[in-house]
């Protein structure tokens, strides 16, 4: 394929899903400055090519999709960042009160449905093109499908309140697209969202059960599952968030790193179940990370909040100390830089890993009451990492409440920056239905801590979230 004939598949993705967003009809297109689908995807190699370009545009630009962006976002919301510093769109996130002409919101908002349609246009033509084996079929589906649920999920948990928030998930979900459309496509409730995105997964994780030969940084059965691990984890569903997390652990390829500082690495981690990998530093793909935490080439934009670094530093014989640099100590201009990222002009993005899964299993044995014995292992071989020894072990008499406390405390030191406290929070509240349950002083069901759709999504008939900034 020419390179032109790429640039085409590119624009008309992007040209049609912004078309899709916007209620101005001054911005169609006019029909004779688009290459359409049956122009532009004529083979095999075509249709590869798209695929490849969904998976790009999970960096987003300048890291504003899962390059970093999404993740940031949680951490704000939930206050794992500090104010010192905020302004323009992160200091609103921050504050709870996102507007819907938030710029940084509205970037992010359009890239997994830049996704989706690329997906959406896979799933709907691939079955039709020549030369193409029923076996390349089945992969390429299924990592479309992997694609659409991941984006889905994505948005699902930045704009609608939790799983179970209502007693049959009958609020507000997001728009969901299954069609490469321009059509506008209202909000779904909550279970509708949440059944769209397990059915994508579970089919994906069918469709590439046979593995996935593109190898590296490409979806395969065992990301589907951790994914879904990761989805049952947020929404209460213990059974199955420690049947998927185990499958993943026992069966999957990856395994715990011995080095703490290798999961965010050029080629050197074990971790990664699904990974975007970065070629070198004009294709690195958590620029995102790198741009705001980074803190050994600049003053970086984005310091850490007292809280989490507390946790580490209580105990002297954590190695992950080291992840903290403090100045300042004790006095009112203290300011705290992640190291993670610190010498590191690009690295391979992990996008769900080995340590978050054995941190679900764990935590979902707990609830259960069951398998506690692995359950306590997985706290262990994540604590002697951290200690370097045995001395901070769980015992192996530890009681469910015991092992559960463990695994949220190295939930949020080892995910420190990965944007997952916000959504623990959240499953906590539900789990214990009780406004004693709170982040950053709002309590887990604040609309506050919602994201605001963005300006390019509101149309008549669509309702927004409306954060009150608590």
């Amino acid at each position: 394929m020419t390179n032109m004939k790429k640039s085409f598949i590119y624009i008309l993705s992007a040209a049609l899903i912004f078309t899709a967003f916007s209620c101005d009809e001054q911005l169609e297109l006019e029909e004779e400055n688009v290459l359409l689908p049956e122009e532009a995807l004529v083979d095999a190699e075509d249709y590869e090519q798209l695929l490849n370009s969904a998976y790009d545009v999970l960096r987003g630009s300048n890291g504003r999709f899962l390059g970093g962006q999404s993740q940031i976002f949680s951490d704000l919301l939930a206050r794992e960042i500090d104010e010192a510093g905020l302004t323009g769109d992160y200091e609103e996130i921050y504050r709870r009160n996102t507007g819907f002409f938030n710029g940084s919101v509205s970037g992010y908002y359009q890239e997994p449905y830049i996704t989706t349609f690329r997906a959406n246009v896979l799933l709907e033509e691939i079955e039709g093109v020549s030369g193409v084996t029923q076996s390349d079929i089945d992969r390429i589906k299924g990592e479309a499908f992997f694609l659409r649920g991941i984006s889905h999920m994505d948005v699902l948990l930045k704009f609608a309140q939790p799983y179970g928030f209502t007693s049959d998930n009958s609020h507000p979900g997001i728009s969901i697209k299954t069609e490469a459309s321009q059509e506008v496509v209202l909000r779904s409730t909550f279970q509708e969202s949440y059944d769209q995105v397990e059915s994508d997964l579970l089919q994906a994780a069918t469709l590439l059960a046979n593995g996935n030969d593109r190898g590296f940084g490409f979806a395969d059965e065992y990301a589907a599952k951790a994914y879904l691990a990761r989805l049952y984890f947020y929404s209460n569903l213990y059974d199955q968030a420690y049947e998927m997390a185990n499958d993943v652990i026992e069966n999957g390829d990856a395994s715990l790193d011995s080095d703490l500082m290798v999961r965010f690495s050029q080629g050197q981690s074990d971790e990664g179940v699904f990974v975007m990998p970065s070629l070198n530093n004009q294709d690195h793909r958590g620029v995102g990370f790198t741009n705001n935490y980074r803190s050994d080439v600049n003053d970086p934009n984005l310091k850490i909040d007292s809280d989490v670094y507390e946790l580490v530093a209580s105990n002297s014989d954590d190695l992950r100390y080291a992840w903290f640099i403090v100045e300042e100590e004790d006095t009112a201009d203290e300011e705290i830089f992640i190291t993670k990222y610190n010498g590191l002009d690009y690295f391979d993005m992990p996008l769900i890993h080995i340590t978050e899964l054995k941190l679900i299993r764990a935590e979902s044995a707990a609830i259960l009451n069951e398998n506690l014995n692995v359950a306590i292992q997985d706290i262990n071989d994540i604590r002697e990492r951290a200690y370097g020894s045995a001395d901070e072990n769980l015992e192996a008499t530890a009681s469910s409440n015991s092992i559960i406390e463990a695994a949220r405390l190295e939930r949020r030191i080892e995910m420190v920056t990965e944007g997952a406290y916000l959504h623990d929070v959240k499953r906590i509240g539900v789990l214990e239905q009780s406004q004693s349950v709170t982040v950053g002083g709002a309590t887990w069901d604040c609309n506050g801590l919602l994201l605001e759709f963005p300006a390019l999504e509101t149309v008549e008939g669509y309702e927004g979230n409306e954060p009150n900034g608590c």
